[in-house]
């Protein structure tokens, strides 16, 4: 430990003294260092792949798909506009400001803590910190290590890319990474659950750090008893597939209008047993992190089990080597002192609920409010739209899962306890900006009503001006 906070320490003050002698101001050098780092990612592409088969057994193309296209895409798109966002953005004035300009201009805050989390562990690390470089920040990235073959590959990368002032990837354990948060940043983004993004959190608010926290929930997927049935059955299927279900914005669970639940039901076994076929290619399906996920997957379809819920295992398990089929559980009653409806699986557990009544499907989401991501499938769009606007989540679809995260133009983020703040794009270039407020007066021409003495005449004056 003595050694680790030694290392910390050294890092720690050779990126303050660059941060602070406003080593990456200049928009040249933040471009050059994206090239550096997608020059760097496409050398090390072959590595990346084969790490992750080492830490999931992920398919070739679920890695392309999720992990490295998704960074590719946003990074490129960052390297395009960068100059526009970076450069001061002008802003109106009131009528009384009218001999005056209004700027925003945009700064880094300095030092940025990125910790991110195991299960997309490329992506989830690289997009926050190439927003953060983007903005001119230093960066100090500590990757998880329940990840490891992807974390060293990733540690390479950055170490290719960049000089150790700029960014530096720390492999450490999550008991030692607790250290880091004894130290002062300027920025801390923070992915993975709620109570660890509770205590960091708490750590940062003692030196008035800003944070951005990506912390999940239960992701509900609705669908309406006029939606596109194996449509329905066909995305939501694929977005639980993906990575076992270990995905913060998969559907967690699925409401159903009960005119229509068995048909999904039988729709949905149909699609997960045909991705989950029973063949010797298991190499080819992501397994779950580690044995203690698998025990914790397993209990919980089983409490379903017992307490008189139908489950439908929708292929053969292997304990042995952490994959586990889908399972559906057909709940008979919304209960919330069930596991699988109550913490977020994470995992390729599907509860499915029935409701009749809007007011009935209100309750269920409430019992489970500030979503991550809230999906909608349902024939009719003006409706789909209502309700859409009626609940409170951080992102989502009608009629489509998950692919609201490959946009750049959108924000992603949670909200109230799925989350604070929002990246990707733009907006994660924003969000590692601090903006200032600047007013520019060009002209020799003042206003003789703001200087004593203050006159009738001069209170007239103002009075105009504000009531316009």
């Amino acid at each position: 430990m003595g050694d680790l906070r030694s290392e910390i320490d050294r890092i720690y003050a050779i990126q303050k003294a660059a941060t602070e002698r406003g080593a990456f101001l200049d928009i040249h050098k933040r471009y050059a260092a994206l090239k550096a780092l997608e020059k760097s990612i496409r050398n090390h592409e072959k590595d990346l792949i084969d790490a992750l088969i080492a830490d999931f057994n992920k398919p070739e193309l679920e890695i392309i798909e999720t992990e490295l296209a998704f960074v590719l895409s946003d990074l490129k798109h960052t390297i395009r506009h960068l100059k526009r966002w970076a450069r001061p953005q002008k802003v109106k004035v009131p009528l009384y400001q009218i001999l005056n300009s209004g700027y925003i201009y945009k700064e880094p805050f300095g030092m940025a803590l990125i910790m991110a989390p195991w299960n997309y562990p490329f992506q989830l690390i690289l997009l926050p910190a190439l927003a953060a470089i983007a903005a001119g920040n230093a960066v100090f990235l500590r990757p998880s290590t329940k990840t490891r073959h992807t974390a060293e590959v990733t540690a390479e990368i950055f170490r290719e890319a960049l000089d150790e002032e700029q960014a530096y990837v720390l492999l450490c354990s999550s008991r030692e990474a607790d250290l880091l948060l004894d130290y002062k940043w300027d920025f801390i983004f923070f992915t993975g659950s709620r109570s660890v993004g509770t205590a960091v959190y708490e750590k940062a608010a003692r030196h008035l750090t800003p944070v951005i926290l990506e912390l999940g929930g239960k992701s509900p997927a609705i669908v309406a008893k006029d939606a596109d049935l194996p449509f329905a059955a066909r995305k939501i299927a694929w977005a639980k597939m993906l990575n076992a279900g270990q995905t913060c914005v998969s559907p967690d669970y699925v409401i159903v209008h009960q005119s229509v639940k068995e048909r999904l039901l039988s729709l949905l076994t149909e699609e997960f047993r045909k991705s989950f076929r029973e063949t010797d290619e298991y190499d080819r399906l992501p397994h779950v992190i580690s044995e203690e996920a698998f025990r914790r997957l397993s209990a919980m379809a089983n409490e379903a089990r017992v307490a008189g819920n139908r489950v439908i295992e929708c292929g053969v398990s292997s304990p042995e080597i952490k994959l586990m089929a889908p399972h559906l559980i057909d709940i008979n009653e919304f209960d919330t002192g069930l596991e699988c409806l109550k913490e977020e699986i994470f995992g390729p557990i599907l509860p499915v609920v029935g409701y009749t009544t809007e007011d009935e499907l209100e309750a269920v989401i409430a019992a489970n409010s500030h979503p991550l991501a809230l999906y909608l499938f349902s024939g009719n769009i003006r409706k789909a739209r209502t309700l859409m606007n009626r609940f409170s989540y951080g992102c989502g679809c009608i009629n489509e899962a998950v692919i609201q995260l490959a946009n750049p133009y959108l924000p992603f983020g949670g909200v109230g306890s799925s989350g604070l703040g929002f990246y990707h794009g733009k907006f994660g270039f924003n969000a590692f900006s601090h903006r200032k407020g600047v007013i520019e007066k060009r002209w020799g021409i003042d206003w003789p009503f703001l200087y004593r003495p203050y006159t009738e005449r001069k209170t007239s004056a103002i009075r105009f001006f504000l009531d316009r």
